[in-house]
């Protein structure tokens, strides 16, 4: 993966991941997505896809105590 920390003024994270296990790693780990598109969909002879990820609140105790 390649990360960027300053994309169009956004955090910007690249992934070499098929769909399909890409969004099952990023369940796994807690992540929730929305996809916005496709660069395909838009005339780009590339598929790319734009997706938002955000990080699910964890519900153990633990972690709350913990600061995670």
């Amino acid at each position: 993966m390649k990360y960027k920390d300053h994309f169009c003024g956004k955090p910007m994270l690249w992934s070499h991941y098929a769909w399909p296990v890409f969004s099952e790693m990023l369940t796994m780990h807690g992540f929730v997505y929305d996809v916005i598109g496709d660069e395909k969909d838009h005339g780009s002879p590339e598929s790319h896809l734009w997706i938002y990820i955000t990080k699910q609140k964890s519900k153990s105790s633990f972690a709350g105590q913990c600061n995670l």
